[in-house]
C-alpha cells in the first residue's frame, strides 16, 4: 500500500491510530485493501497533527483523506 503525502508535525500516535484502525477493520470484516487503505490513512493523520492521544481521526476524516490522495 502507498503512503499517503503528508507533512509530519509530530510522531507520536501515528502507531496506535494505524493498529486501532487495523483491529477496527478486521472486526468489521473488512478486505485487506481496505483495512490497509483506512489504516495507513489513519496513522499518515495522526502524524501531521500537533497532539498524540486526541489527535485520533473520526472515520469521516480517515475517508477524506484517502479519497483526497494525501493528508490536507
Amino acid at each position: 500500500m502507498p503512503p499517503l503525502p503528508v507533512t509530519v508535525l509530530n510522531g507520536l500516535g501515528a502507531g496506535d491510530a494505524f493498529g486501532g484502525s487495523l483491529c477496527h477493520g478486521l472486526l468489521s470484516g473488512w478486505d485487506l485493501e481496505k483495512i490497509m487503505r483506512h489504516a495507513n490513512a489513519a496513522g499518515a493523520i495522526v502524524a501531521s497533527r500537533l497532539e498524540c492521544s486526541s489527535a485520533m481521526p473520526t472515520v469521516a476524516e480517515v475517508e477524506g483523506a484517502i479519497t483526497a490522495g494525501a493528508v490536507l
